[in-house]
């Protein structure tokens, strides 16, 4: 189900979390964090994903930049612990190949787009299926 950002479920949404903050749901620092997160945990348990985030970290790459420098061979060994690592080292890399031919690697404008454009936008890259996109969209 799409929603849209201007309806009543939203309205509720905000009423909430004005009262009760940011409730940490999805860990992560950043949108970028979330969305490769997101791609990490496909048919693996969050600990696994989260090995996986950790090593990225470590090795300054969780930025678009350097995440396009680095070869998939490369992405996909630091990614090991996040299981079926080769098809998401080829997820990682068609997602910011979205990123970098549309938006300049300005993650900002990707998700600056209303929910239903950019959920079939999504949906469109390599390897993000329909429960990816929407944790995407959610978090």
């Amino acid at each position: 189900m799409i929603v849209s950002r201007n309806t009543p479920l939203m309205d509720v949404f905000q009423r909430l979390l004005e009262q009760y903050g940011p409730q940490g749901w999805w860990p992560g620092d950043g949108p970028l964090e979330t969305i490769i997160g997101a791609i990490l945990t496909q048919n693996t348990s969050w600990s696994n994903a989260q090995k996986a985030l950790v090593d990225l970290k470590a090795s300054v790459l969780l930025n678009p930049k350097a995440l396009n420098c680095i070869s998939q061979t490369d992405l996909a060994q630091i990614i090991r612990s996040s299981g079926t690592y080769n098809s998401k080292a080829r997820e990682i890399k068609a997602f910011l190949d979205h990123l970098q031919g549309y938006y300049h690697d300005d993650l900002s404008s990707l998700l600056s787009r209303d929910c239903g454009s950019l959920r079939g936008e999504l949906l469109g890259i390599y390897g993000i299926g329909e429960e990816t996109a929407d944790v995407i969209l959610l978090y």
